[in-house]
């Protein structure tokens, strides 16, 4: 429906400057056409909160989108960070809601945090993800639509509180490698491939208290106590036999015989 048309102020009650152009395949803010707010008045130097070091120099716009003036720093007009009034943010969401109808909700949330993980270097994730010297977690050029992701999504499970998760921890986003669990499960699954884990093995801990290796798993939401054991690699082949018996979503340990 939107496709190379142009959008006129979307339920904001007034009709924008410039007209913005939808292009098609395109969600992100880049994919409208835009021009820097024109500065009608430079109000001089000023600090910007009652905590700020230094002023910084700002100015009285005229909004490209909208009738309304407005105050900003002059440095962010030139840089882009600033577009507008506000209103260029709301007829975007308005665009891409229209679009695919996802905008707002936790499944989108779910994508387009994966999707930052892996492809925005200023995303705090993004050493751990996409920035990984080796072996770097990419995101599928097939769910850049978010229609497609969604799709997929409820076919394969998923509900409303649920995290998206990749089986193979070391694996990138896809339909082959991931699947919907709870998010306890997955903090748990998280620190049990972390450093401080000292068996090698997903699910075994030490007990100094009963000098033995305890296998445990956390499955939607429940933790399963699946006993103590002399050494990890019987621990971990315990936990294996659970998840087969159970089809369980967790990754088998991979066992090295001593």
């Amino acid at each position: 429906m939107l496709n190379n048309q142009k959008i006129s102020g979307i339920g904001l009650g007034y009709a924008p400057g410039p007209s913005l152009l939808w292009v098609p395949g395109r969600t992100d803010p880049g994919s409208l056409f835009m021009e820097k707010p024109r500065l009608i008045t430079d109000l001089g130097m000023r600090y910007e909160t009652s905590n700020s070091k230094l002023p910084t120099r700002y100015g009285l716009f005229q909004c490209p989108y909208c009738p309304k003036q407005f105050e900003s720093r002059i440095a962010g007009i030139d840089n882009g960070h600033t577009k507008s009034c506000g209103c260029y943010t709301l007829i975007f969401r308005s665009v891409n809601a229209c679009k695919h109808g996802g905008t707002g909700t936790d499944l989108y949330r779910v994508w387009s945090t994966a999707k930052q993980r892996c492809r925005n270097p200023k995303n705090k994730e993004y050493r751990n993800y996409g920035g990984r010297k080796e072996n770097p977690i990419t995101f599928p050029n097939d769910w850049d639509d978010f229609s497609v992701f969604k799709e997929w999504a409820f076919a394969n499970g998923y509900k409303k509180g649920l995290q998206i998760n990749r089986v193979n921890n070391d694996g990138n986003y896809g339909p082959c490698n991931c699947n919907f669990i709870p998010r306890i499960d997955n903090l748990h699954n998280k620190r049990l491939l972390s450093i401080r884990n000292k068996s090698g093995y997903a699910g075994v801990s030490y007990r100094k208290d009963t000098n033995k290796w305890e296998a445990a798993i956390m499955s939607f939401g429940k933790r399963y106590r699946l006993g103590s054991y002399s050494t990890p690699e019987i621990a971990a082949q315990t936990i294996n036999d659970w998840i087969i018996k159970n089809n369980d979503w967790h990754p088998l340990n991979i066992i090295i015989k001593k």
